[in-house]
């Protein structure tokens, strides 16, 4: 009798087997292989015939909000940025979103601890 020493790879294929094998039950509610009546011979189990097919998602972004700095808080005398009423519209930007501030206004912007410091682009109008 021969041995055979269990390399990785066959260990990784054995595991995918399986596990593909536990996917189709669950999905098809049935065993991956059937067995067939045959005239007077044994039945043997066949192979499971059907494909789960799967394609992948794509990427979907939400699409950037621009946020205009207004400084308008009345709830926060410091004019934090992470304060959702200082901005238009009202909340806070995040990593995916635009910030614009409006040449003209005054109200100094203070970046707080509480706000990420991160946006996709600053833009400070000259002026």
């Amino acid at each position: 009798m021969s041995t055979r020493s269990l390399t990785e790879e066959h260990i990784h294929q054995t595991a995918a087997k399986h596990w593909w094998t536990r996917l189709a039950e669950h999905v098809f509610g049935g065993k991956s292989s059937e067995p067939v009546a045959t005239k007077g011979r044994r039945s043997r189990p066949q192979p499971f015939r059907s494909r789960l097919l799967l394609e992948p998602l794509e990427d979907r972004l939400a699409p950037a909000v621009t946020y205009t700095w207004t400084g308008a808080s009345l709830n926060n005398p410091y004019h934090e940025w992470s304060d959702a009423n200082n901005w238009d519209p009202q909340g806070v930007p995040t990593t995916t979103d635009d910030v614009f501030f409006k040449a003209g206004n005054n109200v100094e912007c203070n970046v707080d601890v509480n706000s990420g410091g991160t946006v996709h682009d600053l833009t400070i109008e000259q002026g």
